[in-house]
C-alpha cells in the first residue's frame, strides 16, 4: 500500500492525520501497516568506532594540498592555452 505525501498533514504536538478517502478495508490495512512499523526493533552492535580529533586535522591538510595543486594546474593550462594573456591574466590576479 502506498499512500502519496499529500495524504499527510502534520498536526499538533506530534500528532499527525492522513486524510483522503480510504474504504474500511483500506483503511484497516493502512492501520496495519502503521501499527508494525511502530513495534520496537532490537539493535545489535556490530562494532564500535571511536574518531580522534587528528581525523579533522588530516583532512584539513588534504584540502590545502589539493587547492595549491588545483592553482598551480590553473596557471599552467592558462599559460598554455591562452600564452601570453594568460600570463598578464595571472600576473595581474595576484
Amino acid at each position: 500500500m502506498s499512500i502519496p505525501p499529500r495524504l499527510f498533514r502534520r498536526g499538533f504536538l506530534g500528532r499527525a492525520q492522513i486524510t483522503g478517502r480510504f474504504d474500511m478495508k483500506e483503511a484497516g490495512d493502512l492501520a496495519i501497516v502503521l501499527r508494525a512499523g511502530a513495534l520496537p526493533a532490537p539493535v545489535k552492535i556490530i562494532e564500535e568506532r571511536t574518531v580522534g580529533p587528528s581525523l579533522g586535522q588530516d583532512s584539513i591538510r588534504q584540502g590545502f594540498i589539493s587547492i595549491i595543486i588545483s592553482a598551480i594546474l590553473i596557471v599552467l593550462f592558462m599559460i598554455f592555452y591562452y600564452r601570453l594573456s594568460g600570463v598578464i591574466a595571472i600576473s595581474h590576479s595576484l
